[in-house]
């Protein structure tokens, strides 16, 4: 049984704050968790710890019980110890185990809408849903309930702070929660998805940190020839800048191309032929440059294999 009221105390002192829950080992997870990183809902359990330190507090279970039996045997906990760090006397009831109708949900729900809630009140209800599975059933509710719902710009405010502001350590049990998640495997975005998604990213700059992360994130993957293709057919016709172009060059200055990447980047230039425009600029760009004896050696047997390939085509054409 996983089910009961825990009490943690403060071992310098005596004082305590008293609990219920219908899955201990999370909750005393979710405790620590708010009270390591300052963020807990209760302010007096928060400034004790801040003063004592970690290693004097310690969270024990006083008795395990049915879920019925939660807010009755906390009420008589708390009356009988009167612990301090509880800032409300009276436990409420929880509801466990209790099926509500549709009609009482609708009501529920038409006399929430509009509220606003304190912060306290929203740790409290973010640590009551640390730990638990939600089942598909409720996953499909949630979605549907969600579609069409328009988010403010307040709201993403805040959801853009609290992403910023993500520790690496929570960055990483999230990684660790989605690896291997295959809900998105076979689904596709529709063109209004992704002309939202790709609205929302303009202007968006990445900081130098990011950048390396991303990098280092795809190092060694291999696209696939179609989504080479996409990424080809999405770049067509684009101008960059001139701050691009020197990014750009940047970062493959010093870098050795393979033999087979050379040979394609050969083949998908070949028969291609450049305008007045792009044989000007690359005159200018290579004016004054210093080629190594290797690259000269090598742009000599380029340019002598193309005039032998010349000279064989016009013996061909010659009777």
């Amino acid at each position: 049984m996983n089910t009961g009221i825990y009490m943690i105390q403060n071992t310098v002192n005596g004082n305590a704050y008293i609990g219920q829950s219908a899955k201990l080992n999370n909750r005393k997870w979710a405790h620590f968790w708010a009270l390591n990183n300052s963020t807990h809902f209760n302010r007096h359990l928060q400034n004790a710890y801040n003063k004592y330190g970690k290693e004097n507090f310690r969270f024990d279970v006083l008795l395990y019980c049915e879920n019925s039996e939660l807010t009755y045997y906390e009420q008589k906990i708390v009356d009988t110890l009167s612990p301090k760090y509880n800032i409300r006397r009276e436990c409420v009831d929880s509801s466990k185990g209790i099926t509500r109708t549709e009609e009482y949900k609708l009501k529920l729900s038409k006399a929430l809408t509009g509220r606003i809630y304190s912060e306290e009140t929203i740790q409290k209800m973010s640590l009551a849903q640390l730990g638990k599975k939600v089942s598909e059933e409720t996953r499909i509710k949630i979605s549907l309930s969600n579609m069409g719902r328009k988010v403010t710009e307040e709201t993403r405010r805040k959801i853009g702070l609290a992403n910023k502001n993500m520790s690496d350590e929570t960055r990483k049990k999230l990684s660790l929660i989605n690896t291997g998640n295959t809900n998105m495997l076979g689904k596709h975005h529709s063109e209004e998805t992704k002309r939202k998604i790709s609205l929302s990213h303009i202007g968006m700059k990445h900081s130098e940190e990011s950048k390396t992360k991303i990098s280092l994130v795809q190092i060694g993957k291999k696209l696939s020839e179609e989504t080479k293709h996409k990424l080809s057919l999405a770049n067509t016709g684009k101008k960059r800048t001139e701050e691009q172009n020197r990014k750009n060059s940047l970062a493959h200055k010093g870098k050795k191309l393979s033999e087979e990447h050379k040979r394609k980047i050969s083949l998908v230039h070949k028969g291609k032929k450049l305008s007045e425009e792009q044989i000007e600029k690359t005159r200018l760009k290579n004016t004054g440059k210093k080629r190594s004896e290797e690259i000269r050696q090598k742009m000599s047997l380029a340019a002598t294999a193309r005039e032998e390939k010349k000279r064989q085509q016009r013996l061909q054409v010659q009777p």
